[in-house]
């Protein structure tokens, strides 16, 4: 009987063990395929900030950003095939380094990576035109006892920023937020620590760009310090306040922040809720002006400002179908 018990025992244990290798081929458990992408896009041309979904016109200057993060070190091939069809390539940067096309079939990357593309439209914005480069793991077969390749180094490393300053410190936590941060040698800066998340920033043309997801940060005060590339922590006075809000329409950011009143100009407003607006008025507590808009979707609009209005600043009143909001938390300015 133990005999017969043992001889089942060990069969289960093989059949077992069997199974096991046999679902670790298909479905593949290897860690090294988890891997986490963020993208970001800016019009520079109108000098928008980062957005997932910004219009643009044909013509226009736009710029592409990626953050990859990768839970091991490895080689990818990146395929950005697809992005051609809505954008003539003029400059590709991977962690802030200048790259051809061809260096993307064989990167080495560890941890995190910005990838960033920019080039004139070929079209007027749409849908589509937000792409995801196809990424593709190297088997480590291929490229077994390869060495990763030098990068040029960086430059200004060792320069700490300085004279830094942000449009706002409070947001609402129930929506995304760009954070926007102001001020010199910005580039040597890696990561921004807010309370205990740690953030890979966007860094374009002198500013630094985080994304903070809705439902990242609970209701609360958090604390504000920065890694640098050269490895020091740079501690700030900054503490960014956090706040649910029950409004059904929210203005997280307003593009440009600062507009003239020679001719009509436009901004653009990015929240949430935008697919309910009726109407939008311009305020300063003084006037109120009704102004022309467009929804590009639920979270992007533009908004027509029109010529000659007095130099001051200003917030939005919107109108949906149930109430007017009057959305102070984020202003704009109009100058002569």
């Amino acid at each position: 009987m133990k005999y017969r018990y043992r001889i089942l025992l060990l069969i289960s244990v093989l059949i077992s063990w069997g199974l096991f290798l046999f679902f670790y081929q298909i479905h593949d458990f290897d860690s090294d395929s988890r891997s986490e992408t963020k993208f970001f896009m800016r019009n520079l041309t109108w000098q928008t900030d980062f957005g997932t979904n910004v219009p643009y016109n044909k013509g226009n200057d736009v710029e592409y950003s990626w953050v990859f993060s990768w839970d091991s070190p490895r080689n990818v091939a990146i395929d950005i095939s697809s992005l051609k069809n809505f954008l003539d390539i003029e400059h590709i940067r991977l962690d802030d380094i200048e790259i051809q096309e061809k260096d993307l079939t064989d990167i080495h990357v560890t941890g995190t990576s910005l990838l960033k593309i920019t080039g004139k439209a070929k079209n007027t914005s749409n849908a589509d035109a937000i792409v995801q480069p196809k990424i593709t793991t190297i088997p480590q077969e291929a490229i077994k006892n390869q060495e990763p390749k030098e990068q040029e180094p960086l430059k200004n490393l060792q320069i700490e920023p300085t004279g830094m300053s942000m449009d706002t410190t409070k947001y609402n936590s129930n929506i995304n937020n760009l954070i926007t941060v102001h001020g010199k040698n910005l580039d040597s800066i890696e990561f921004v620590n807010i309370g205990e998340k740690r953030i890979r920033p966007v860094y374009s043309n002198g500013t630094l760009f985080i994304q903070a997801d809705h439902d990242t940060f609970a209701s609360g005060e958090y604390f504000v310090f920065f890694t640098l590339k050269n490895g020091k922590m740079l501690t700030s006075d900054y503490h960014l306040l956090f706040e649910h809000s029950n409004s059904a329409i929210n203005i997280a950011n307003i593009t440009p922040r600062m507009i003239h009143n020679d001719e009509d100009r436009f901004v653009v407003i990015q929240g949430n809720g935008f697919d309910k607006i009726v109407s939008i008025q311009l305020s300063n507590n003084l006037i109120l002006k009704n102004a022309e808009f467009q929804i590009i979707n639920k979270q992007v609009a533009g908004v027509k400002i029109p010529k000659d209005l007095p130099p001051w600043e200003y917030y939005f009143n919107i109108m949906d179908t149930n109430a007017i909001y009057e959305l102070k938390n984020i202003r704009f300015s109009i100058t002569n």
